[in-house]
């Protein structure tokens, strides 16, 4: 027979042991007292705040540095290169920004923009200025149409703009360009015309794009509203005369692109001498410092402070095994700065620059 359960006190209860009571009364009373001393390690026990990574006033902080960003826009007509743009902006937060125009007929290493590849252009350009060129645009009558597209751009036009059978497209005069006339304005001379009024064409186009942007939805439009968002400014490249063509002018662009292209780098990883610029006193104008050492031609690749403010001199801290003859260099736009070695397996290929007293 099965008999009914009454009360409570008739299910059997299986009772555990008393050590297992005794373990359950103490990992209640310890999770409590654990969680406590982790909340608390959290603590900073100088402002009774939670400890978080450091800012930028605090020892130890380090940021990354993104190079400035630099764009290449060749512009061809019948599949041959007639012009180069080389757009520098400041970084890609901040408006504005700088253009410089180089001709087709520029040499570089011998060879003619015009003769090269138009996709070979900005890696053939990039080496010769030791210049990361990340960004590059081929721009073709097709492309002109995607960028422009039914807009057009009044423009005084200092020069007939012949088509490839030699008939007018665009008289002297107040002209509308648009993409159907864009590749001709900028990449055919007149006939008997100088090389310097191609150039004339070229600057008044950008100038008119930049002051009113195209409305479409295309990489290069963008680039164009952030130019005309801020301060901008279009230029030549300065060249020099050279029986192979005009070529570069080395000391003038150097100190152009110092101007233009705050942060550069290499246009090869170690082309340029990286560093990691770091403050010994939080009086240091960390940002002015750096972006004296990136007009003087190097990579910065990181920026910060010290492990500890101690204020010490200037230091230039080189790993182990790296040899490179652009420390001197370093140390004189420094002012005064020693120069040690260092076993440093987490710097790499980087260069430390610790910025304190000069004395």
């Amino acid at each position: 027979m099965i008999r009914p359960v009454t009360s409570t006190s008739d299910i059997p209860i299986s009772r555990p042991p008393l050590a297992f009571v005794l373990a359950e009364i103490i990992l209640m009373i310890s999770v409590p007292v654990v969680g406590w001393l982790g909340f608390d390690s959290l603590l900073d026990s100088r402002a009774g705040e939670f400890v978080t990574q450091p800012g930028p006033d605090d020892p130890g902080w380090v940021v990354f540095v993104e190079p400035s960003p630099v764009t290449v826009i060749v512009e061809t007509l019948d599949d041959v290169v007639t012009g180069v743009a080389l757009v520098a902006q400041p970084d890609e937060q901040r408006a504005g920004g700088a253009v410089v125009l180089l001709p087709g007929e520029l040499s570089i290493d011998g060879a003619a923009l015009s003769s090269m590849r138009a996709t070979d252009v900005a890696a053939a350009l990039g080496d010769h200025l030791n210049l990361s060129i990340p960004n590059v645009e081929v721009i073709n009558d097709a492309r002109w149409s995607q960028v422009l597209g039914n807009s057009t751009w009044l423009i005084e036009n200092p020069d007939p703009v012949p088509a490839a059978d030699g008939s007018i497209v665009l008289p002297v005069g107040t002209v509308h360009v648009g993409a159907d006339q864009a590749g001709a304005f900028v990449g055919r001379p007149a006939v008997g015309a100088t090389a310097e009024s191609l150039v004339i064409r070229r600057q008044l186009l950008w100038e008119a794009l930049i002051a009113a942007p195209p409305e479409s939805e295309t990489t290069l439009a963008g680039l164009l509203g952030a130019l005309g968002r801020g301060v901008s400014r279009i230029q030549l490249a300065p060249t020099q005369p050279t029986p192979s063509g005009p070529e570069i002018a080395r000391e003038e662009m150097e100190a152009l692109l110092a101007q233009i292209v705050p942060f550069p780098a290499g246009a090869e990883p170690g082309g340029r001498l990286r560093l990691r610029v770091l403050a010994r006193s939080p009086e240091i104008d960390l940002a002015a410092v750096a972006a004296e050492l990136g007009a003087a031609g190097h990579e910065i690749v990181q920026i910060g402070n010290a492990v500890a403010f101690d204020d010490g001199p200037n230091e230039i801290l080189i790993p182990l095994g790296v040899a490179d003859d652009r420390i001197d260099g370093l140390a004189a736009a420094l002012g005064s700065a020693s120069v040690l070695t260092v076993d440093d397996d987490a710097a790499a290929d980087l260069v430390t620059v610790l910025i304190g007293s000069s004395d």
